[in-house]
């Protein structure tokens, strides 16, 4: 498998046989960020959705991920151009939309992150992402390694697909079930028939676009089934979930060691 620090930004094969393995961070903590990139994640969601933290919190994290060769992906927390100027700069290489609805929403996010003649991205040397002297050329890299990832999430979104997967300056599309299923009165029931049989036709339609599609998957096994229906990217849990669930194990594993 081809480490995401090898690649141009996030840019994924949709027809390649790899993976790549990432989650969200909702805490504001670097140090957390640094051990996913040591255990072997290949990038980070930074969740300025849910996220207990703002830009300053971020920039750090950022930092974090750039240092254990993590990919910086942010969710925003609504369409905007101002929030994704502001990721942009401070040297996020991706951006994630939740809650998309129609391809003007993309379209407006897509203006944002992509300089000309890709976009409209205020241009500006002295920000970080452009190592704050703006060398040459730094407009045309930043454009190439630039991610536009739109949350498929909602059933606006899902009768929407088709137009939304043709703007221009898309670069993959996630999937996010947790929504989906609660939009179909089945909240956290991913694999019930009619939430699976959604998911399935979803990252179909999305891969005849030729767009790599990701997935939030609860367990790890789940990843292998989805793999093999041609998902190529995928978000397991978030940090604090992720956390509570091994000291839960490892406080059972003591007790039983015990005896009690």
């Amino acid at each position: 498998m081809t480490r995401i620090s090898d690649r141009d930004g996030f840019k994924i094969d949709p027809g390649a046989d790899d993976y790549l393995l990432g989650t969200f961070i909702q805490l504001p903590s670097p140090e957390l960020v640094e051990l996913h990139g040591l255990a072997g994640f290949d990038f980070v969601v930074l969740d300025m959705e849910h996220g207990a933290y703002g830009f300053e919190e971020l920039r750090h994290l950022i930092r974090a991920a750039e240092l254990r060769s993590l990919v910086p992906i942010v969710r925003i927390g609504e369409v905007s151009r101002s929030l994704v100027s502001r990721v942009m700069d401070l040297g996020g290489i991706g951006v994630m939309i939740p809650q998309v609805e129609t391809a003007a929403d993309l379209e407006c996010v897509v203006s944002a992150a992509k300089y000309p003649p890709l976009g409209e991205r205020g241009y500006c040397s002295g920000v970080r992402a452009a190592g704050y002297l703006g060398a040459p050329g730094f407009t045309g890299f930043a454009n190439q390694r630039t991610s536009v990832i739109p949350l498929i999430e909602n059933l606006a979104a899902v009768e929407n697909l088709d137009s939304l997967l043709a703007v221009q300056g898309v670069d993959a599309v996630m999937i996010g079930p947790g929504d989906l299923s609660s939009a179909m009165g089945r909240p956290g029931d991913w694999n019930s028939p009619p939430v699976r049989t959604l998911l399935e036709d979803l990252v179909s339609r999305v891969l005849k676009h030729g767009l790599a599609v990701g997935m939030h998957v609860k367990e790890p096994a789940d990843a292998a089934s989805w793999h093999q229906k041609g998902v190529r990217f995928f978000t397991y849990g978030m940090d604090a979930q992720v956390i509570l669930k091994h000291l839960g194990t490892l406080r059972t594993a003591v007790a039983s060691a015990i005896g009690r």
